[in-house]
């Protein structure tokens, strides 16, 4: 509760009878991160402030996520708003739940969750190499969407994974989507998508709360062709 300031000079700050403070401001809520951007909070953080982002030279919109990750492990997410945000990316405090989480000289890239059509958009922008309690500020964040010209059925991440995992796939053009679990008897466990998408880049994640450990197949059908990929869910 409070805020930083990176200062080009020393200043100083006189300080406030906190007698002379309105106790009537209401605290401010951070909205859920959602499941398949989870992260740990760590004891050694940075900020990355993002002034604007766009894609196709759209804004973003307010239900959309800005995601840090170091390599393919999420470090960090914050929720898109009008003016400065200030993306946390988390560093590794020596605990087994921070392992490949950042360390000196580590370098974040981000990704956009679309929140209208599921989409995890790569972002051009690179940030400066992580520090502890490092600042640091990227004015403009954008990215130019290319329509695939073939169904692809990309690799599930994290795999293997507890409790979810997250599913990319791309299509050439509007068309209807299945994307269903089966287990190791055949049997269909879970419907992730039926339903008509647009052409263009999307991701859909599985929650497997409460499936058993084991070897899952996730089975992606098209009008053009039918995907199958092996997943382990651990716990």
């Amino acid at each position: 509760r409070g805020y930083w300031f990176k200062m080009a000079s020393p200043q100083s700050f006189a300080y406030n009878d906190p007698t002379l403070l309105s106790k009537d401001r209401p605290a401010t809520i951070l909205p859920t991160v959602p499941v398949a951007f989870e992260y740990e909070r760590s004891t050694k953080p940075a900020f990355y402030y993002v002034y604007e982002a766009s894609i196709n030279g759209q804004p973003l919109s307010s239900n959309d996520w800005i995601v840090a990750y170091n390599g393919d492990v999420v470090v960090g997410a914050r929720q898109w708003a009008d003016g400065y945000i200030d993306v946390p990316v988390m560093g590794y405090d020596g605990e087994l739940n921070t392992a490949g989480y950042c360390v000196e000289g580590d370098t974040p890239t981000f990704k956009v969750f679309v929140d209208a059509t599921g989409e995890l958009v790569d972002m051009s922008a690179v940030g400066e190499a992580w520090s502890e309690n490092g600042i640091f500020y990227i004015a403009t964040m954008e990215s130019t969407i290319e329509i695939p010209e073939t169904v692809s059925f990309h690799s599930a991440y994290p795999n293997p994974f507890n409790p979810v995992t997250t599913i990319e796939y791309s299509i050439p053009a509007e068309m209807n989507v299945q994307i269903s679990i089966i287990d190791m008897n055949g049997r269909e466990v879970a419907s992730l998508m039926n339903d008509v998408q647009t052409e263009g880049y999307h991701t859909v994640s599985w929650n497997a709360q409460g499936q058993s450990s084991g070897v899952y197949f996730i089975r992606m059908a098209t009008n053009e062709s039918v995907n199958i990929q092996k997943v382990l869910l651990v716990k």
